[in-house]
């Protein structure tokens, strides 16, 4: 959990222990907070702790350390102890909030951050911003509305996101109108707002049939996040109703090309076709989104295929043949591949976009490479072990069937990442494993490299995270993907058993270890712009990002 609050604490209030050997161990964390050295400062703040139990700016900042290794209910134990030594700082309440919001634990969140406004702080309009979001998961949508004016009328904090929020709840309550004037106060206030353009845009299909308004709206958000297969999706949708049909195939096969799983990709493509007498075409489009799960699909076919079963038998013919040759010139033409911004993993014939940021090549997309599976209650630091989250079982075809295999790829402890081999800093790291032939682990040094070439770690993050909230929990703080890395917030698998954090933060390895139970690791997250460099258990499921060699 990064810090909704400043790491040097000493400016707040707390009540600091009267031991000094215990104000000696909080100083010890503090300097290792500002490290991210967070397991250390665990240490010192247990030894603080244990010579003063009654001091809350430990147990505050034990809190905040457990957070950042993304130990959600550890923190909400730690925030509560705060609590009962000192019911009165509205900080506490405020993250603990926070963590009962990624624990969903929505009511107990509801009630701190109330409880948080009624003490006032600087973290006032942000409560009030969580917890409108709260009201209106409970469908609570009048009050989330009443928070959101809240927030606007003190002219302070994000009022953009306040805007958009209340442009969302309005929809739920069908004043659309109401929600489109919201929609474009919020753009007027950032005008990057990915999701204002993205939601004004599906108002302008569903209710204004302003298509070319929509078109506009859409491209924006392309322009944005140029790997966003529903954006292109919609965008198909409103030139086909506006009869640009050939754009509109063009913008449902990029999305096809995005996200080849997508059955409502295929169905908008093949009706595209459809109206340019593309009859066989549009049925083996139909055919392919009737075999990923929409139904309707089939009923097309039946009213405007003359012949399903030779269409659909056709479909797997040609497709079959195509990805047959398309995996045997994977292996001699693969700098081809690399160079065209894609690249197939002959193992499992998984294709990733792939982009060159500097003077190196990474793979635009998490790995997927899944050679078996386990549950998140089977753990090691020694042995090999592959994840998928929330998937708990051993049956690899099952594990692929999962959206979160598709959108987020596998998590990997470190002896499954580094397959085998030794531990390397160099650069480049030398280290294939987990990685396909001529791929490697990037190093600590090489994520170094990365980070570096885009300004810092404190900019970096923006620059690599997919924008906007369809995999990312709001507000996605500073996201541009300006770089095209695509980096998505795949969770991972604690050393507490269970799968964490899926949409709120993403970590991927390296290969380079932090003596013999620790390696280092780079991680990301929702509400905050940098990137995190972080040692942490080998035994820990991460995402892997492999460079090409």
């Amino acid at each position: 959990m990064r810090p909704l609050f400043l790491i040097i604490i000493c400016l707040f209030s707390f009540s600091l222990s009267k031991s000094q050997t215990a104000t000696q161990y909080i100083d010890n964390a503090i300097k290792k907070v500002n490290n991210n050295n967070f397991v250390g400062a665990i240490t010192d703040l247990d030894n603080a702790i244990s010579k003063n139990s009654r001091s809350d700016y430990a147990y505050f900042l034990r809190a905040y350390c457990k957070g950042e290794l993304g130990d959600s209910r550890g923190s909400v134990n730690d925030l509560t102890k705060a609590i009962a030594i000192n019911p009165n700082e509205a900080e506490f309440y405020y993250n603990r909030g926070i963590h009962y919001m990624i624990l969903k634990n929505l009511h107990s969140a509801l009630a701190d951050f109330t409880k948080a406004i009624s003490l006032e702080s600087k973290h006032t309009t942000s409560a009030y911003l969580n917890r409108g979001t709260i009201y209106h998961d409970l469908s609570m949508y009048n009050k989330a509305i009443a928070d959101y004016n809240k927030i606007i009328s003190i002219g302070k904090g994000n009022i953009a996101a306040a805007y958009f929020n209340r442009g969302n709840a309005k929809s739920m309550l069908e004043d659309f109108s109401g929600a489109m004037k919201d929609y474009d106060k919020a753009i007027e206030l950032d005008d990057k707002y990915v999701g204002a353009y993205y939601r004004r845009c599906v108002l302008k299909i569903k209710y204004t049939n302003d298509f070319k308004g929509a078109i506009q709206d859409i491209t924006k958000v392309i322009s944005f996040d140029p790997f966003l297969a529903s954006a292109y999706r919609l965008r198909g949708v409103a030139k086909r109703a506006i009869n640009d049909y050939r754009g509109a195939i063009d913008d449902f096969g990029k999305a096809i090309e995005l996200e080849p799983n997508s059955p409502y990709a295929y169905d908008g493509r093949a009706e595209a076709k459809y109206k340019l007498h593309l009859i066989e075409e549009a049925c083996l489009d139909w055919s392919r989104a009737g075999e990923l799960g929409l139904d309707a699909a089939y009923k097309e076919i039946e009213k405007y295929c003359n012949s399903p079963n030779d269409y659909y038998d056709f479909y797997h013919d040609f497709y079959f043949d195509f990805y047959e040759y398309d995996d045997e010139i994977s292996t001699t033409t693969e700098q081809e591949q690399i160079i065209s911004n894609s690249f197939t993993d002959t193992r499992d014939g998984n294709i990733y976009k792939t982009v060159q940021i500097g003077k190196q090549v990474w793979m635009a997309e998490n790995l997927k490479y899944l050679p078996s599976v386990v549950g998140p209650s089977t753990g090691s630091e020694t042995t090999p072990y592959y994840y998928v989250y929330g998937y708990d079982g051993t049956n690899v075809t099952d594990a692929k069937a999962t959206s979160n295999y598709n959108t987020y790829g596998v998590l990997y402890n470190w002896p499954a990442a580094m397959a085998g081999s030794a531990s390397s800093n160099a650069n480049p790291s030398g280290v294939q494993g987990v990685c396909p032939a001529g791929w490697h682990l990037p190093s600590d040094a090489e994520w170094t490299e990365l980070t570096d070439y885009l300004g810092g770690t404190r900019v970096a993050g923006g620059k690599l995270k997919e924008t906007g909230t369809t995999h990312w929990n709001s507000p996605n703080t500073g996201a541009t993907n300006e770089t095209g890395f695509t980096a998505l917030p795949g969770g991972s698998r604690y050393n507490n058993g269970n799968f964490t954090n899926i949409r709120y933060h993403g970590g991927w390895w390296s290969s380079t270890e932090y003596g013999t139970y620790l390696a280092w690791y780079r991680y990301a997250g929702y509400n905050f712009s940098d990137v995190g460099r972080l040692n942490y258990g080998k035994e820990v499921g991460f995402s892997v990002r492999c460079v090409r060699d």
